[in-house]
């Protein structure tokens, strides 16, 4: 209830022609006095309202991308769920490679969709985070051969996406190409800073003192909001598991094309 009242995800999680008008100056997140101008060739490629403004998202899912979840078998449970949202801490396919120190984490340089028939993670999606700095630097000549990334895109069609295209001044490039590419076939919804501003403040006033949210934190809050009942997965801050078994490590950095 507080988060609502505070924060209203139902009706502010993202940028839609509902709560922005054509050329306003939209203000970034870690910013706010920089803006950029929502110019009407972008304008007309948002969403016109919230996409479930009204109705509950039901019994959610959201999924990180930590290794606990590596031989949990919660893949059937988390397909389950009514719906199901997936954050990028790495990319995608995320498959378990197996070394003389353990398992850890192997990417191949994709959006981080669970990988086919896996038991561990399951397989559907029905909305996905992508980090614009992976989408640079892996697809960074996408506007000129989009072939590519479109027959990536087209193994998800059920998958709405989201971008934080307003966190830094840097993410709003490629963010706006990658509308370019997606739209109308596909949704692509970019976070509001000023939902994302105010969260911040929600929850720096509750003693969380960190420079910024990290997005598994702003997607859990958010579905606090828009679900019935909220069950987490793959979010796991420590080195060992509970039988003191070394995790396996996350990380951004690309290891393999």
């Amino acid at each position: 209830v507080q988060l609502s009242s505070c924060c209203n995800a139902s009706g502010s999680l993202f940028v839609t022609q509902k709560n922005y008008e054509v050329n306003q100056n939209v203000p970034y997140e870690t910013s706010p006095n920089i803006k950029y101008k929502l110019i009407p060739d972008v304008y007309r490629k948002l969403p016109q309202d919230m996409p479930w403004r009204g109705r509950s998202l039901g019994r959610c899912a959201v999924v990180g991308s930590g290794g606990i979840l590596l031989n949990t078998s919660c893949g059937r449970e988390i397909d389950s769920a009514d719906f199901i949202i997936r954050t990028s801490r790495c990319t995608s396919p995320c498959q378990y490679l197996e070394m003389e120190v353990g398992f850890f984490i192997l990417s191949l340089s994709r959006f981080n969709l669970a990988p086919v028939n896996n038991t561990h993670v399951g397989v559907k999606c029905d909305l996905m985070n992508i980090n614009p700095s992976q989408l640079r630097n892996v697809y960074s000549g996408f506007m000129r051969n989009t072939s590519r990334l479109r027959r990536k895109l087209d193994e998800y069609t059920d998958t709405s996406f989201m971008i934080a295209a307003f966190g830094y001044k840097l993410c709003t490039g490629v963010s706006i190409n990658l509308l370019k590419v997606m739209w109308p076939e596909r949704h692509l919804l970019f976070y509001s800073p000023d939902y994302l501003r105010t969260l911040h403040q929600f929850w720096r006033g509750r003693g969380l003192i960190e420079r910024r949210l990290s997005t598994g934190f702003m997607l859990i809050s958010a579905a606090l909001e828009l679900c019935e009942d909220v069950h987490v997965y793959g979010f796991w801050p420590f080195s060992t598991d509970l039988n003191h078994q070394p995790t396996a490590v996350v990380s951004y950095q690309t290891v393999m094309e």
